[in-house]
């Protein structure tokens, strides 16, 4: 999801820039989109890059982070679900 968020970002930025360039120094359509694409080509490939390479590295770690996490949630929710939790209780 966060990967076609990137893309329709980056087809509204390059049609934003061909329109600016378009009503300020007046290039054909054609002209603008291109200077877009070659002004913008940096910008799009660093954000894209740090979205995918962030998300793969994010991903590698759920096998790691999983197995620490899950038990003591599961305790909780079974704590919850009997009644047990700590709320209401004197020490």
């Amino acid at each position: 999801m966060l990967l076609i968020g990137i893309v329709k970002k980056n087809g509204i930025v390059l049609v934003d820039f061909a329109l600016d360039a378009q009503r300020q120094r007046g290039p054909s359509p054609r002209a603008a989109i291109h200077e877009a694409c070659l002004t913008r080509f940096r910008p799009i490939m660093m954000t894209t890059l740090a979205a995918l390479l962030g998300g793969l590295l994010v991903s590698q770690l759920t096998p790691y982070t999983t197995p620490v996490i899950y038990p003591p949630l599961d305790r909780w929710f079974l704590q919850r679900r009997r009644g047990g939790g700590r709320r209401g209780r004197v020490g």
